[in-house]
């Protein structure tokens, strides 16, 4: 027997009630730091680091670290329970992974770890995962001083307040003469901090609580990581209380040491090529990011465009298939969706696919960019911004409505994800209390930068390139890294153009390139102008992504200028990111997310939007002043590991592991409720409408409607509300399906301000107008909300595809003061419907337009 073994009480006669212990704990186990109160009622050896505590003797089996269980045989326990154990490791990892070794194939780990809210530690701060994982990678061990100053400032004062005198506190912030106790209070807590750290000088191991956990999901993060099997876990827990009345997180995971390799998820990402997408280069996102999920999982990478195989600079690897896809070939993309389980995609896909099959599987959307931001820009005509608006607004509500994870870039687009999530009712009561972060739901994950740094192999730019000279100082302007706000709205190319213009007149020497930039007509132009093209402003071809690194390492200074817009305050820089990876000194301009950093950090210089005089300042600034610019490279490289693609992507790294179909409410049912109407048409107070208004709703709706004509025609509308449902008239669509598995049809209806309770109809016909009915669907018209769709879901149409079907919609009942009116259009294309519309069909003669609506598919 090792001469650290003592005997334990033996367990006879031990009763204990925990039925979540008795379901768990069978067999032979061992408790972690059971001190003098061990679990009573299974069958344990206890491990302990000392024998007592506080003036308390205790007996344990083995004296030893928790994080060194030395003394024991991989394999050797059937459960091990460790009971407000880790939160006194610095390096909670370290101490999991050897937990896990002990237990064998098929065992549990039973883990209670303190929720914050219920004990001392209440106003301190959650312990984020990117801190456990520092610890894990720099091997942190006892003594550790880095929660010292939080553990004494947050969590003593409440110790000391509860077991000590607990009018303390309160008269250190309040009463007439608190100054004694307060000092004496602030004094022996101090005194407490200095002895610490002097443990810690010493190299003496202190015991704290290093660590914080707030809710289940937090100990969900963790095991996700670690890849570990969750069976069960428990908010407001206590071994040997009922459940709701404790202070702890319990999690049970089950071990899994079997030689048989887990099935590994298999993920598809979607990304369209750039000349069918507004964002550049997206697919280098989508490329990057599942080259680092290949690491662990079997990944295709299909790219929806036109260029040959032999454009494609990507590569391939073990577990990285590439491939290409041809706008609307829905068969080649069926086969990779069936391959895989996970999905994910842009939104761009569905302008090409407007069959939806594929977000049946594990969808995760990229939100990298909200893309009608950037339309606020691009269409400079009111006639084109109303015409594109409404269009990514529908097809977005729909990923939002339908995605299962959401990926976001930066900080300041979450606020804005959320909102839409929101009033998507993506963000219910119940995903609240179950995910209070909403990180199951949506997280961040922004473009990055390889972790190796770049490699010079040749000569391309200073001596190289038609009029740079090898001493020449260049400032390089790249196009987008990785798509993520990589559209040209936004940029500021005129401003630089203009301070390089005051530049020349003084110097000769400094010169511009952008970098795979030949869409910036505008400023070709002024270039051409201003006599600078091609002498002192250069726009160069799309450089390869191998041949990039040389022309990084060649320039001076990195340039990102944006205007003052939306979308620079929205989008991501990825060009900065360029420049992050090769130590660039920064250029750019405030406003984004990113430039606070650069003055406050010293890794450039930023000006105002539009500030051309200002920019040529620093531009002048950065070129002299060689140990600033020095400076700021140095800084750059010390934090160019924050921005690396294997962090970037871990929370997608995390989902894959574990991924899930999020729960969903329809918005059908969310707006019956909204509006306190049920299927059944019951009219509640909430839809009712006094008679006193009605007379003043429907003055108001003919001037609206009035109104909404005379704008159609002074802007030349192509859509437009119209086709009144009403007695006999009814309106009606014929059109040729496109896929098969039709079964959704969502129509876009107008209200003219009136609250109608009369029923409508909607039916579907097989084969034309007199074909075969499929369906007949009722809904009360005060269910329907002004401009917007509502979806009608009727039987799948397995064999629908070239198949010519009809709807119809009336509403017998109601009059033409109460009709409900539905959206028309004077043009159709498959994109805008999801199918070929071929007749649209108003108050019983014939319309050159078509009714606004959309077929779905599984």
């Amino acid at each position: 027997m090792n001469e650290d073994h003592q005997t334990s009480p033996s367990p006879e006669g031990w009763v204990y009630t925990d039925e979540i212990v008795k379901k768990y704990c069978v067999g032979k186990g061992v408790e972690i730091g059971p001190s003098d109160n061990p679990v009573k009622g299974v069958d344990t050896v206890l491990v302990d680091n000392k024998t007592d505590f506080a003036g308390k003797h205790y007996r344990v089996d083995y004296v030893m670290e928790a994080d060194n269980l030395y003394q024991f045989q991989d394999n050797q326990f059937d459960f091990l329970i460790a009971s407000h154990m880790l939160e006194h490791f610095p390096n909670p990892i370290k101490a999991l992974k050897e937990w896990y070794r002990v237990v064998r194939d098929g065992g549990v780990l039973f883990i209670v770890v303190p929720q914050k809210g219920r004990t001392f530690d209440k106003y301190r701060s959650v312990t984020p995962l990117s801190h456990f994982l520092e610890d894990y990678e720099k091997n942190v061990s006892n003594p550790d001083p880095t929660h010292i100053d939080e553990w004494c400032n947050y969590s003593v004062p409440v110790i000391e307040a509860d077991q000590g005198d607990k009018t303390v506190l309160a008269d250190s912030l309040n009463g007439p003469d608190p100054t004694s106790k307060a000092d004496s209070f602030w004094e022996k807590i101090e005194g407490f901090r200095n002895v610490l750290k002097q443990q810690v000088k010493e190299g003496t191991k202190i015991d704290i609580h290093f660590h914080t956990w707030e809710w289940p999901e937090d100990m969900l993060a963790l095991m996700d990581y670690l890849g570990w099997e969750v069976i069960e876990t428990i908010g407001h827990y206590a071994i040997g209380r009922p459940v709701g009345e404790g202070n702890g997180i319990l999690t049970v995971v089950r071990v899994h040491k079997s030689e048989v390799p887990a099935v590994k998820t298999r993920i598809l990402f979607l990304s369209v090529e750039e000349g069918l997408n507004r964002i550049p280069e997206v697919g280098t996102r989508f490329y990057e990011m599942a080259r680092r999920l290949s690491k662990l999982f079997p990944v295709t990478h299909v790219t929806i465009g036109i260029c040959s195989q032999e454009e494609n600079t990507f590569k391939e690897s073990e577990n990285l298939h590439l491939a290409r896809c041809s706008p609307g070939d829905e068969n080649t993309l069926k086969k990779y969706v069936n391959a895989c389980e996970v999905v994910i995609l842009q939104r761009q896909i569905l302008d090409l696919f407007p069959s939806t099959g594929f977000l049946e599987k594990v969808s995760v959307v990229d939100l990298s960019l909200p893309p009608f931001l950037e339309n606020l820009d691009k269409a400079k005509d009111p006639v084109v911004k109303i015409q594109i608006r409404p269009e990514d607004l529908s097809q977005l509500n729909h990923l939002l409505r339908v995605g299962d994870y959401f990926l976001y870039a930066h900080e300041a687009q979450r606020d804005f994800w959320l909102g839409m999530l929101y009033s998507q009712n993506r963000i219910t009561a119940r995903v609240y209390e179950e995910d209070p972060y909403l990180k199951n739901l949506i997280d961040l994950v922004p473009s990055g930068i390889p972790e190796e740094r770049p490699i010079h192999s040749r000569q391309v730019l200073k001596g190289v390139y038609p009029g740079i000279k090898p001493t020449d100082k260049v400032l390089i302007w790249t196009a987008e890294a990785s798509g993520t706000g990589g559209s040209i709205e936004g940029l500021d190319p005129i401003t630089l153009l203009k301070a390089m213009v005051l530049i020349r007149r003084e110097r000769r020497d400094i010169k511009l390139l952008f970098m795979g930039q030949e869409r910036l007509f505008d400023a070709i132009d002024m270039a051409k102008t201003f006599a600078l093209y091609n002498t002192v402003v250069f726009f160069s071809p799309r450089v390869s992504y191998e041949e990039k690194p040389n022309y990084l390492l060649e320039a001076d200074i990195g340039v990102s200028i944006h205007s003052a817009s939306l979308v620079a305050q929205f989008s991501s820089r990825n060009q900065i990111l360029d420049y992050i990876w090769a130590g660039l000194p920064i250029l750019t301009t405030r406003g984004d997310p990113f430039s606070y950093r650069i003055d406050s950090q010293q890794l450039g210089l930023s000006v105002a939007p539009g500030d051309a005089e200002g920019l040529a300042t620093a531009i002048l600034k950065l070129v002299d002043d060689e140990d600033f610019r020095q400076c700021c490279t140095r800084n750059i490289q010390a934090i160019s590991k924050e921005f690396t693609w294997e962090k970037a992507v871990s929370p997608l790294m995390r989902f894959c592991k574990n991924p899930r179909k999020s729960e969903k409410e329809s918005m059908e049912v969310w707006e019956c409720r909204n509006i306190g109407v049920g299927r059944e048409g019951k009219k509640s107070v909430t839809s009712s409408i006094l008679p006193s208004h009605s007379h003043t709703l429907n003055i108001l709706g003919f001037f609206a409607n009035l109104r909404t004509s005379r704008r159609r025609k002074q802007l030349k509308l192509t859509e437009y509300p119209s086709c009144g449902i009403w007695g006999k008239n009814q309106v009606g669509q014929s059109f040729i399906a496109s896929y098969p598995n039709l079964y959704r049809i969502d129509i876009k209806f107008a209200t003219y301000f009136r609250r109608s309770t009369r029923n409508l109809t909607f039916c579907l016909r097989r084969g034309g107008k007199k074909g075969e009915k499929i369906i007949s669907l009722s809904l009360n018209a005060s269910e329907i909300r002004d401009n917007r769709f509502y979806p009608f879901v009727f039987p799948q149409q397995p064999d629908s595809q070239g198949k010519l079907y009809y709807f119809y919609l009336e509403s017998p009942d109601s009059s033409k003061e109460e009709a409900i009116s539905v959206w028309c259009t004077e043009s159709s294309s498959s994109i805008q419907f999801g199918c070929q519309p071929i007749a649209g069909y108003e108050r019983g003669w014939k319309s050159r337009g078509q009714v606004v609506f959309r077929a779905y598919y599984i």
